[in-house]
C-alpha cells in the first residue's frame, strides 16, 4: 500500500475510475480530499493521484484537497509509471454516501475527550454534526454561533426565569457543552481545522463558563437573597482573574489564545504515578463536559447553591494552579519541548 521515494517521504497512490468519482461530494468535501486526508494521517507525505479519464478536477475539489493537504505534496499523473501500483492506497472510507458520512464523523472524536464528551456528548453531536453536513455551505463557525446561541440563552434564562429559570438555565449549559464538539468535528471532518478556530472555539467556551458563573450569580441572589451572591460572586471574580492571568502566560511564552496549555502543562510535568492521577482527575472535575452535565444535575435536584460551591473551589484552584505553573513556563521549562497546539476541554 505504501513506499519510499528517494526522498525518504511516504508515497501512496489514489486511484480514481474518472473525475466524477474523485468530486463526489462527502459532505460538502470532494472525496478525493476525505482519502488523502486518510492517506495523510496514516503517514504520506508524497501524495499521488490517477484520474482514469484523464479530466482535471473541478477548483472546488482542488480547494478541499490543498486542505487536506497541508505540508505535503501532491501529483497528478497522466498514466502510472512502472510499480506505481504496489503504492496504492485503500480507503476504508464506505462507497455509500451516508455510510461514508457517519464513518468521517465516528472519526473526528480527541483522546482528551473526559469521560461524560466519550460516552454521552459525544455520541449526539455526531448526531448532530452528521446531520448538519448535509446542509450545503455548513461551515465549524456556524455551530460555534449555535453553542454561542445557547449560552445567551441560559444567561437570559438564569437572569429573569426565577425557579423555572434557573432549572432552564442548567440545562441550557449541558446543551451548550454538547453543541460544542460540533464545530470541531465538522472542522475535522472537512479538514478544515485551524488554530484560530480553536482560539474562537476556546474563547466560547470560556464566555460561555463566565456567562453561567455570572447568570447563576444573579439568579441565586433573586431566589435566596443577597448573601447568596457572595460565593457565586467570588468564582466570578476568580474565573475573570484565572483568565487574565492565563492571557498573559500565553502571550508570554508565545503561545496566544491557547488556553489549553496549563492543561498540558501540568500533564507534562507529571507523566506517572499519584502526581499524574491527581493532574487527571482535577482535568475531567473540571472540564467543561463533566462540570456542565453536574452542574444541571444538581440545579435539577434543588441543589443550586452546592454548584456555585463547586464552582468557588474549583476556580480557586484554577488561579492557585496557574500562579504555581507561571514561573517555570516563563523560564521556558516545558517538560517534552514546545507545547503544540491540542484542542480538549477547556478548564473553568
Amino acid at each position: 500500500m505504501e513506499s519510499e521515494n528517494s526522498r525518504g517521504e511516504t508515497t501512496v497512490l489514489l486511484s480514481f475510475r474518472d473525475a466524477g468519482a474523485a468530486e463526489r461530494r462527502i459532505g460538502g468535501v470532494a472525496a478525493v480530499a476525505h482519502v488523502a486526508a486518510e492517506a495523510r494521517a496514516a503517514g504520506a507525505r508524497d501524495i499521488r493521484i490517477l484520474l482514469g479519464d484523464g479530466r482535471a478536477l473541478s477548483p472546488a475539489a482542488r480547494a478541499d484537497l490543498g486542505r487536506a493537504c497541508k505540508g505535503g505534496a501532491v501529483h497528478f499523473l497522466d498514466r502510472p509509471a512502472e510499480g506505481e501500483a504496489n503504492r496504492a492506497f485503500r480507503s476504508r472510507i464506505p462507497a455509500d454516501p451516508g455510510d461514508a458520512l457517519r464513518h468521517l464523523v465516528r472519526g473526528t472524536g480527541k483522546r482528551s475527550d473526559g469521560v461524560v464528551s466519550r460516552y454521552l456528548n459525544r455520541p449526539i453531536s455526531r448526531g448532530i454534526s452528521a446531520w448538519l453536513l448535509r446542509v450545503p455551505g455548513i461551515r465549524p463557525w456556524h455551530a460555534t454561533s449555535a453553542t454561542a446561541l445557547a449560552a445567551l440563552a441560559m444567561f437570559l434564562s438564569l437572569t429573569f426565569g426565577g425557579w423555572p429559570g434557573l432549572l432552564a438555565g442548567g440545562v441550557l449549559f449541558h446543551v451548550a457543552s454538547v453543541l460544542d464538539g460540533v464545530d470541531g468535528e465538522i472542522a475535522r471532518a472537512t479538514s478544515r481545522s485551524s488554530a484560530r478556530g480553536a482560539v474562537l472555539d476556546s474563547l466560547c467556551d470560556m464566555a460561555t463558563n463566565l456567562l453561567f458563573y455570572l447568570g447563576l450569580t444573579i439568579s441565586l441572589t433573586a431566589l435566596h437573597k443577597p448573601h447568596a451572591a457572595l460565593i457565586t460572586g467570588w468564582a466570578v471574580l476568580a474565573g475573570l482573574t484565572g483568565i487574565a492571568l492565563l492571557g498573559w502566560t500565553v502571550r508570554q511564552v508565545g503561545e496566544p489564545g491557547d488556553f489549553d496549555l496549563l492543561k498540558r502543562f501540568y500533564r507534562a510535568r507529571w507523566q506517572r504515578g499519584v502526581p499524574r492521577l491527581i493532574v487527571d482527575t482535577f482535568v475531567m472535575i473540571t472540564s467543561r463536559d463533566f462540570f456542565a452535565l453536574g452542574a444541571a444535575l444538581l440545579i435539577l435536584a434543588g441543589q443550586p447553591r452546592l454548584v456555585s460551591l463547586g464552582l468557588a473551589g474549583f476556580a480557586s484552584l484554577w488561579v492557585v494552579m496557574i500562579l504555581l505553573a507561571i514561573p517555570p513556563l516563563l523560564r521556558g521549562e516545558s517538560p517534552g519541548g514546545r507545547l503544540a497546539l491540542e484542542r480538549g476541554p477547556t478548564l473553568p
